[in-house]
């Protein structure tokens, strides 16, 4: 078992650190476009990012449920009231059946989708998706009345026996629905179908990360005293001595603009060498609008490989309030 969970790991790993020209995505995120993606409107939507050439790389998921809730069915000829205070006065002497019943996610592997009126696969993502382990979790209140009243003093974690048998449930389970026998555990039925006990399912969603991560090197106040100072200078050069010679000439309209500005900018502008042209180009934008906007400045940002490219999501597929049924035997 361990040894099937180290493989496993590792081809999870090899996929997300081998799929990347990190060098190339850095040059294509100027380009990037941010994408909302719905699959079902209340179930599931991605976001995803499109690159150059009709690339694509998946940036998560947004929503990730099952449009069917958990189902509790209990098989009984009395009320749930009077069926869970027989459980716990007539002990092993009173049993009733009860099932939880439920899908694993709604999507565990390939999927289609939309973009731009183009049908796309999530086989065509540049990071690849891989799905995990389905598991209970946040069970809700531990203080439950059905199981503590017949294991007081007992020393039982009611929240943990509640996790096992759910999740051990699961682990046994081969298809898509899940269905967990829990007339053994008539303390648990009860507990969640009088909704003290509120599970919520969860599956994990692993993937590179969809860009590199962002490195702001000037802040905002800093680029927007930057913009005046340079826009004021540019329009002056182009009255005194016309367009095509300060166009010629606008490195030095840019050095002269940074010598009026804190030295910690300056230092920070010839750290890196493609700093100066960027940096140039954006005020050259700003000027041409009017105005400096947080867009433009966002653009002065310099992109660099995270130092963990791989994230996970744990997504909740099944929550809120369990459908009770009680089936008269």
């Amino acid at each position: 078992m361990k040894t099937k969970l180290l493989t496993s790991m590792l081809l999870l790993s090899n996929m997300a650190y081998a799929t990347t020209n990190w060098e190339q995505l850095i040059k294509e995120t100027p380009s990037a476009k941010n994408s909302e993606v719905v699959l079902d409107k209340n179930y599931v939507q991605l976001k995803v990012v499109e690159l150059p050439n009709e690339k694509i790389r998946f940036d998560g998921f947004t929503m990730l449920t099952n449009k069917e809730k958990i189902k509790l069915v209990i098989e009984t000829d009395k009320s749930l009231k009077e069926a869970c205070s027989d459980y716990v006065n007539l002990g092993e002497k009173f049993r009733f059946k009860a099932s939880l019943v439920f899908n694993k996610s709604t999507i565990n592997g390939e999927f289609k989708f939309t973009l731009n009126g183009k049908v796309r696969s999530s086989s065509e993502f540049e990071n690849p998706i891989s799905f995990g382990k389905t598991r209970f979790d946040e069970l809700g209140n531990a203080k439950t009345p059905w199981t503590n009243s017949r294991n007081i003093g007992s020393g039982i974690d009611v929240a943990q026996l509640y996790s096992q048998v759910m999740n051990e449930g699961v682990e046994a389970s081969r298809g898509q629905q899940v269905v967990i026998d829990l007339t053994t555990q008539n303390g648990l039925a009860c507990d969640i179908a009088s909704g003290y006990i509120r599970p919520t399912l969860r599956t994990t969603v692993s993937y590179e990360r969809s860009l590199p991560q962002t490195v702001v090197w000037v802040s905002e106040k800093n680029y927007s005293d930057l913009y005046r100072v340079f826009n004021d200078e540019y329009k002056k050069s182009i009255a005194k001595n016309g367009e095509a010679d300060v166009k010629f000439n606008e490195a030095i309209v840019l050095g002269w603009s940074l010598g009026q500005l804190d030295s910690d900018v300056k230092e920070a502008v010839f750290k890196k060498f493609d700093r100066a042209p960027k940096l140039l180009s954006t005020l050259k934008v700003a000027t041409q609008t009017g105005e400096s906007n947080t867009a433009i400045w966002n653009q002065t940002a310099d992109y660099v490989k995270p130092e963990n490219t791989l994230t996970t999501q744990n997504m909740p597929i099944a929550f809120d309030v369990v459908k009770v049924e009680i089936q008269d035997l």
